[in-house]
């Protein structure tokens, strides 16, 4: 729990020093936003056609092509759409 806690208090700070960094630079953060869209539509792309994902591997607890791309899908917030 302890690294937990620490690892969660990272994440609250990388937050917080986005939305600062936002506030003073809203063109660089518009660029930066617009990057890590980019990012995480090839990110999805690529899991969805990725052969290992196919079907997932129970005992390595790798996730399946749909799971991947639904768990990336609920970490960066989007619609199934």
């Amino acid at each position: 729990m302890r690294i937990a806690r620490d690892e969660r208090r990272h994440a609250e700070l990388a937050a917080d020093l986005h939305a600062w960094f936002c506030a003073l630079l809203p063109e660089a953060c518009a660029a930066l936003e617009a990057a890590r869209t980019s990012a995480v539509r090839q990110l999805l792309a690529d899991a969805s056609r990725t052969p290992a994902l196919a079907s997932g591997d129970d005992a390595l607890g790798s996730p399946s092509r749909h799971e991947a791309v639904a768990l990336s899908r609920a970490f960066f917030g989007l619609s199934a759409a």
